[in-house]
């Protein structure tokens, strides 16, 4: 027979908080207090889950009453051991009234609901300590029960349990037949800690939600609290010279005349003095110790770090066996960059196996000694024994660990998706990652490694800050804050995450914070609003000269805007601070490229990601590099090493495709466009450039639904007109509907290009040509001497012209398209041999072929690299390949 256990889980406030009563007496403050899981009710679970490991129970159930935020307690005992979970969800209000009598109707309901053979619950909660729900649970279901056990023999055959129990004269040993109650004393285990697999598939585990009514429980309160008072503070004591005055005074106070003198021994006063002597000194001692502690803080506080380190190591010489001072002192090497030191005496000791604190520390010290392997090694090792806890400021539970506030199951997660993605293990990264913040919603470090290096879609961004606990972890107010923040960090939030940042109460905090205004110029740049987007990185930046977080965005419009002498200042600015930074050499070979000097750029980007190889922007520009010398093996390298860092990011397989297409390759070029649309379906330069391959394959049809899509998508995002940084697209479709004799919807798109860059001469020259194919000379004459006063070097326009000026002047009744067709032909052939032997400066070149330099500004990157100078070669093109058509004269 294999028992059904029911386990009771109450969330409580953590043993090591202070408690505060609330200033009206009628209760303790529980709003952002931390909260676990009763100790007692974790033994109980500890119990419940040995059990089952002993094959006596086929099943452990666990249950909580409460609001929300109790669900955080059921995922612990998930990760614990625990089968099957059941919260009973009472609002806050009620739950503050909730008595012992109403949690044992509820075990007992789902006692019965579930045939459960044995309920195990704390002997008491640690906030009320009122020690009365097991008994009441066994009253109301008739059960034996057996409290305070401090040891358990279960026999589910016999159908009997026998327990040990702790009484004032020793040890009390009683039997009960089963089904029985059984409740939990200190003694009975030692919970184990949930391992961090465990814990991740806790979080993905079901949640039975019942109500008090579903079960036909009344939790109308029977009870009325009165008020809630602290305890009377201890009255001050008196210093006294010795201990004899000690108890002297003792003796005065109790009115009890002492004889003690006159009875005393020589030998006796002599004790009595070596005594006094032995404790003055050790009040001595103590006092010493405590000042040196103030004085390690207070040189901690102010970062003198040496001076720190060696009285932190003084301290050690008085107290060999406190652990919190050796952890102070560990921590101090850290500072001081004594990494090997702090390693040697954690390994001495064998601290790393015994403490998950200096098992963090001694992670860290691998991690800023490049040894990742063995950081990770580290962090995967398992606690040898239970027993073996030591509490860092007296506190830390089975699952969380906290020091000073902070969460250090977090801190882990955090620094292994660090050591993964410096080993270059994305995927195991954002995992880390993911799990830091869900274990932490305050650990914004995790969600800045997933959203600056591009690990995850714009889809996975939006459902992760969707399904992290906020509401849980946080209270209402935290809460609010925290999804306001998180939701402007994205450049492309869901309609969810968007009604986020519509609280105007954050909005009026946080209206000029440096970090929302850099997310704010982020999202410009990814709309292709390139000038304001600028703006607000330099009003950013003269609040803030080497703002971090923006100087990658800053840099990127920059190269953009090509303001040559702003980023040389910026660039040399960066150097000269953070010569070990991998932006600054990336700053210094954006400036190198912007001036066409490939050699030195190339060099400086390969040096960024030798500083950090996860630096995603330098890879891509080092493709850029390459790629403008149309070295195109080397550049799709690059390509693909940035792809293995930016998981989430598409760019890296444009830039592919582009290089494919560039090399005529269109086969492969699709098939990189397509994968770039797997992950970012909806991005409208991929789109555009998917087109523009279609269009080549003469693929009309689907070349005008990619490039309509594209164009439609820009209009829903952008809350203004389109940038002029789209009008390439606008000109490209006006080409595909001129193919598809679309001629109004052709001259509609050139148009809306013309009202972006009214100074195009190619914009004027396709509006001119297809103004022919609706036999409308004299305007498209008109429109090839416009494009003519823009760009007198214009070969196609002034061919064009003086075509349209024969056929006018000759009063030829009909051409056909044929002839004209052999005509731009020579027309291109002519500009083509003319370029060959004219070289262009490297500055035109790079102003015509952009190309993007950070990974948080998808958009705007692949748009000012994907249209090059691709209008003018798509009129040309156009122009020659309109196979069936005639122009007749006017």
């Amino acid at each position: 027979m294999s028992l059904r256990i029911l386990v009771g889980c109450k969330r409580a406030i953590d043993y090591a908080v202070k408690i505060q009563v609330k200033s009206d007496f009628s209760g303790v403050v529980t709003e952002g207090v931390k909260h676990a899981l009763n100790p007692f009710d974790e033994i109980a679970m500890e119990e419940a889950v040995r059990l089952k490991e002993k094959k006596l129970a086929s099943e452990v159930i666990a249950v909580s009453c409460g609001p929300t935020q109790a669900q955080d307690v059921l995922r612990t005992a998930l990760a614990l051991g625990a089968d099957k979970a059941i919260h009973v969800e009472i609002p806050a209000k009620e739950y503050e009234t909730l008595q012992p009598i109403h949690v044992s109707k509820i075990l007992a309901k789902l006692a019965e609901k579930e045939k459960a053979d044995m309920v195990i619950v704390g002997k008491q909660a640690i906030d009320d300590d009122c020690n009365q729900t097991g008994q009441m649970t066994a009253a109301v279901l008739s059960w034996p029960q057996a409290t305070f056990a401090s040891k358990l023999d279960v026999k589910p055959a016999e159908k009997e349990v026998t327990c040990e129990r702790e009484i004032d004269g020793g040890l009390e040993t009683i039997k009960v037949k089963l089904p029985a109650v059984v409740t939990a004393d200190l003694r009975l285990n030692t919970p184990r800690y949930a391992t961090l697999p465990n814990i991740m598939k806790a979080k993905k585990k079901p949640l039975a939600k019942l109500t008090p009514k579903d079960l036909g429980v009344d939790v109308t309160p029977r009870q009325e609290v009165v008020r809630v008072e602290e305890p009377p503070k201890r009255q001050g004591g008196g210093k006294v010279a010795s201990a004899q005055e000690l108890v002297e005074r003792k003796q005065m106070s109790f009115k009890i005349q002492s004889n003690f003198e006159r009875k005393a021994t020589f030998s006796e006063s002599l004790n009595v003095n070596n005594l006094n002597q032995n404790m003055d000194q050790t009040l001595k001692n103590d006092r010493l110790i405590e000042s040196l502690r103030v004085l390690v803080k207070e040189y901690l506080e102010i970062h003198c770090y040496d001076t720190a380190l060696f009285w932190a190591d003084k301290i050690c010489v008085f107290e060999k066996d406190s652990i919190k001072d050796l952890y102070v002192f560990i921590h101090c090497l850290f500072c001081c960059g004594q990494y090997q030191r702090a390693l040697n005496i954690i390994k001495e000791r064998d601290l790393n196996r015994k403490n998950i604190l200096f098992r963090y520390v001694a992670a860290k010290c691998h991690m800023a000694s490049k040894e990742y392997e063995q950081a990770l090694e580290v962090l995967n090792w398992e606690e040898h024994n239970a027993s073996d806890k030591v509490l860092i400021n007296a506190f830390e539970n089975a699952v969380n660990f906290t020091l000073n506030g902070r969460n250090i199951e977090a801190a882990l997660n955090l620094l292994r998706g660090q050591i993964h993605e410096a080993l270059g293990c994305s995927d195991a990264a954002v995992e880390c990652y993911k799990s830091a913040l869900h274990g932490d919603v305050f650990c914004y470090e995790a969600l800045h490694a997933l959203t600056s290096n591009q690990m995850l879609t714009s889809k996975d961004e939006n459902q992760l800050i969707q399904n992290l606990p906020i509401d849980i972890q946080c209270d209402q107010k935290q809460a609010e804050i925290v999804k306001y923040l998180y939701s402007t960090k994205l450049s492309r939030p869901n309609k969810q995450i968007s009604s986020y940042e519509q609280n105007t109460e954050c909005q009026q905090y946080f209206k000029e914070n440096l970090d929302i205004l850099i997310n704010k110029a982020e999202r410009l740049h990814y709309e292709g609003d390139l000038k304001e987007s600028y703006n607000i990185c330099r009003k950013v930046l003269e609040k803030d000269q080497f703002h971090k977080s923006c100087i990658p965005l800053y840099v990127s419009t920059l190269v953009h805007l090509n303001k040559v002498t702003q980023l040389f200042e910026i660039a040399h600015s960066l150097v000269k601070q953070y010569p070990q930074d991998a932006v600054s050499w990336f700053a210094v070979g954006c400036y190198y490229f912007l001036i066409g000097n490939m050699d030195p750029a190339r060099k400086f980007f390969l040096k960024a990601t030798c500083l950090n190889r996860s630096f995603s922007p330098a890879w891509l520009a080092l493709g850029h590099s390459f790629a403008q010398e149309s070295e195109h093996d080397q550049a799709t390298s690059a390509y693909f090493t940035a792809a293995q860092i930016m998981k989430g990011s598409y760019m890296p397989f444009l830039y592919i495709g582009l290089e494919y297409t560039l090399s005529n390759n269109f086969k492969l070029a699709e098939r990189f466009y397509q994968q770039a649309l797997n992950v970012e379906w909806d991005d409208p330069f991929v789109l555009l450039e998917l087109g523009v391959i279609w269009y080549k394959s003469q693929n009309y049809q689907n070349a005008e639904i990619v490039m309509r899509r594209a164009y439609n998508i820009l209009k829903n995002i952008s809350n203004k007109n389109i940038s002029i940084e789209w009008e390439p697209l606008l000109n490209n479709l006006g080409h595909v509907c001129r193919k598809l004799k679309k001629y109004q919807d052709s001259l509609d798109f050139h148009r809306k290009a013309l009202a972006l860059q009214p100074t195009s001469s190619s914009t004027w020259t396709s509006i001119g040509l297809t103004n022919i194919f609706l036999n409308k000379f004299d305007e498209a004459i008109e429109y090839f001497h416009q494009a003519l006063w823009y760009k007198k070097t214009d070969l196609v326009a002034k061919k064009l012209l003086d075509k349209c000026l024969n056929l006018v002047k000759d009063h030829s009744t009909v051409m056909t398209m044929d002839e004209f067709q052999l005509d731009i032909k020579d027309i291109m052939l002519t500009k083509q041999n003319q370029q060959q032997n004219q070289k262009q400066p490297k500055s035109k070149l790079i102003e015509a072929n952009l190309k993007a330099f950070s990974t948080d500004y998808s958009m705007s990157e692949s748009m000012s690299y994907a249209p090059l100078n691709r209008t003018d070669e798509s009129a040309m093109d156009l122009a020659a390949a309109d196979d069936g058509d005639s122009i007749i004269n006017p």
